[in-house]
């Protein structure tokens, strides 16, 4: 499910962008004409561009592909933006209801905590990429939609995974420590981390190629 919405916060900006989307079990394919026009000049100077070379059209092609990287930015934007969105939804309204001590329904409070559990991407996503870059990725510590985003911006290519990854880190903590109640921690800490993994191979690598490929 956060998958899925994931990739429809991308689709939204796609579409409000002006492009035509494909959705994919963990990524959306964006294109128009406009977009197809300037692929079409990278593959007929390829050679030129990755050399920096002059060829005709150079000044429009650099323009443009500006254009269609601000796009890329946006739109991986709002596939990062919707899940935390809804994660911060979720975690406002607990921490409304618990400093003002406003006593819910069961039902209520653990569909909350579910809506605040979105920021676990984050969360999963900054671990992920430290265990690839320790164990299989030859010191690439970051990937993903907060990589891309921090390499549009010009930082360091961490600057996003990290402040996210923290963040969502800080929230989970409260829900453990504060909100889910004693006798449920131990289940909610292991039921999560084994959710999350369990999750991701089934989606994934098992049923998200076969229903979305």
């Amino acid at each position: 499910m956060g998958t899925i919405t994931h990739e429809y916060g991308h689709i939204a900006v796609a579409k409000c962008l002006g492009y035509q989307n494909t959705l994919h079990y963990a990524s959306i394919e964006w294109s128009n004409d406009f977009k197809s026009d300037v692929l079409k000049t990278y593959d007929r100077y390829r050679f030129e561009i990755e050399n920096n070379l002059p060829f005709k059209q150079k000044n429009e092609y650099v323009i443009k592909i500006q254009k269609i990287n601000t796009d890329e930015l946006f739109i991986t934007l709002g596939g990062v933006l919707l899940t935390v969105f809804i994660g911060t939804a979720g975690f406002v309204i607990l921490l409304f209801q618990y400093y003002k001590a406003i006593n819910t329904t069961s039902f209520m409070k653990w569909g909350l905590i579910f809506l605040s559990l979105f920021w676990s991407r984050e969360v999963f996503n900054f671990f992920k990429g430290i265990i690839n870059g320790i164990f299989f990725n030859k010191g690439n510590y970051f990937w993903g939609d907060e990589l891309k985003i921090s390499n549009h911006l010009g930082c360091y290519e961490g600057t996003f995974s990290i402040i996210s990854g923290s963040i969502g880190l800080c929230i989970i903590s409260f829900l453990i420590l504060k909100i889910v109640p004693l006798k449920y921690r131990l289940t909610f800490i292991f039921s999560g981390v084994l959710g999350s993994i369990s999750g991701y191979i089934m989606w994934m690598i098992i049923l998200g190629p076969m229903i979305l490929p």
